[in-house]
């Protein structure tokens, strides 16, 4: 009976190690052309307003973590927006990253999976920044923008079939408020688009963040832009009773799966008539 365990332990560990997978990464990333954009303001009844910017901000922030090993976090907050800045972090072969420059802002996250006892303790890494400024018009007008933006993920389908792997941002918004003694107006309006590992399967997309504000007369607002990417990659199981890689199943074994299946099958049923 001894034997026989053994015997059924070998091609269970034989079948494991067949089945395992070696790709436990995920990446994401979020790209405004900064270069490219056109903030432009529209006047109404052939008179251009005058605007003023005042109080522009930046922020950058980047994350790392991985179990067992620790966490690495970066963030800067500067007055201004500046013509180039960025942060960092790294963990073991987990980063993050998130910049300005004159042409680009943008933000990358790569996580790679580690072995450990908890699947939801996972390696993950963020990234994101913002940029905002406040304006005042002077008269009636349009406040309108135009910002090209990219967004990227990959990820491995068997280990992140039922958890969120990815996701990317790129976001713009902006609201206004106007009064006089004749009364009092509002305007808001953003433009936003994202990308996730649990959507349609669509792993890239790009176009324009597009909107406007509307002033109907002198009045104070906000202008916000914002991107962010995360990666997450659940932990690979080690408290498998015997020395294997944890079984992690494709939707579709490979043909060199089902041959090491076979063989294990095999060893099993030989072991099994020679104890007869």
């Amino acid at each position: 009976m001894y034997m026989k365990k053994r015997e059924l332990a070998a091609a269970i560990c034989l079948l494991t190690v067949g089945m395992s997978q070696s790709s436990m990464a995920a990446d994401a990333s979020a790209t405004l052309d900064w270069g490219k954009a056109d903030i432009s303001i529209i006047g109404i009844g052939g008179t251009e307003p005058g605007v003023t910017y005042a109080d522009q901000a930046t922020s950058l922030g980047a994350n790392a973590y991985v179990p067992g090993v620790g966490s690495h976090n970066n963030n800067l907050s500067r007055v201004g927006w500046p013509t180039s800045a960025d942060v960092f972090a790294e963990i073991d072969d987990t980063f993050a990253e998130a910049l300005v420059s004159r042409r680009t802002l943008s933000s990358e996250a790569h996580s790679e999976a580690v072995t450990g006892p908890d699947f939801f303790d996972a390696a993950r890494a963020d990234s994101g920044g913002g940029l905002s400024e406040s304006f005042s018009f002077d008269g009636p007008g349009v406040l309108s923008v135009v910002i090209p933006y990219a967004l990227e993920i990959a990820w491995d389908p068997s280990l992140c079939g039922f958890f969120e792997c990815d996701q990317a941002f790129a976001t713009v918004s902006a609201s206004a408020f106007y009064s006089s003694n004749d009364g009092s107006s509002s305007s808001s309006s953003n433009a936003s688009f994202s990308l996730h590992s649990f959507g349609d399967g669509t792993t890239s997309r790009s176009g324009n963040l597009v909107f406007g504000i509307f002033a109907s007369g002198p009045g104070n607002g906000r202008l916000d832009i914002n991107w962010s990417a995360s990666a997450f990659s659940p932990v690979k199981f080690d408290d498998f009773p015997f020395e294997a890689e944890p079984l992690l199943l494709s939707a579709v074994p490979e043909p060199e799966t089902y041959a090491m299946m076979l063989a294990g099958l095999g060893v099993l049923v030989g072991a099994m008539r020679r104890r007869k």
